[in-house]
């Protein structure tokens, strides 16, 4: 697996499980698919899996990491976290740290995506105006996060890298800067495909109800 080798794959990685991979899943809206596929038990009955994702979905901690703001201060956090070295240094040096950072980058894409994709319900739905320039914000901290990235002197993880001996990896730097390029170009791309997404589907509704509407009046 490349992306446990060189920063650029890493890069590669961390956008297809932030953004790629979160949008897909909430598109698919898996909270609603669930209530409607798991049945309700009998009021005196032993609360089941139904229940259990009902009361999680009404707790406070839900209820917090899912406003809009709180998701995506997360995923903020996340892109630039790993521009800090000590913090990538520890995530990609031991097993359990890079499984951690995996799963915070799925975490905090999907609570993120969910809030601003007006699919799923969530505590507070923001208007489409607003969810859209959250995206454009996303959108800037990915872009500023990836040039950051290029002009760094220090390599992110230089000593773990070093460690696995690759003799067509040796210039770290290049590989590093290209990890930016990537974090940069990428996310540019990926959250303007999101916004696409956004904004499409509204118009093609809208095209659709005024063609209905012309052919009702011309019956």
């Amino acid at each position: 697996m490349y992306m446990a080798a060189t920063f650029s794959m890493h890069a590669v990685a961390q956008l297809m499980l932030t953004i790629v991979v979160p949008v897909l899943l909430v598109q698919g809206a898996p909270v609603t698919l669930a209530l409607k596929a798991l049945q309700a038990v009998d009021p005196n009955g032993v609360p089941g899996p139904r229940e259990w994702l009902v009361s999680a979905l009404n707790s406070s901690l839900l209820r917090f990491i899912a406003h809009p703001w709180t998701a995506l201060t997360l995923l903020v956090v996340g892109v630039y976290g790993l521009c800090l070295k000590v913090v990538f240094d520890a995530a990609v040096s031991e097993h359990a740290s890079h499984m951690l950072m995996i799963g915070y980058f799925l975490l905090s894409g999907a609570l993120f995506f969910t809030a601003v994709g007006g699919v799923e319900p969530v505590p507070r739905l923001m208007p489409k105006r607003g969810r859209i320039a959250m995206l454009l914000f996303a959108l800037s901290q990915f872009v500023i996060a990836g040039v950051v990235v290029m002009n760094m002197r220090e390599v992110l993880g230089g000593a773990f890298y070093r460690s696995l001996k690759l003799s067509w990896h040796a210039d770290l730097l290049s590989d590093q800067r290209l990890g930016g390029q990537v974090i940069a170009a990428g996310g540019l791309v990926a959250v303007m495909a999101v916004i696409a997404v956004q904004i499409v589907p509204r118009r093609r509704s809208t095209a659709i109800e005024q063609m209905t509407t012309t052919a009702s009046l011309g019956s």
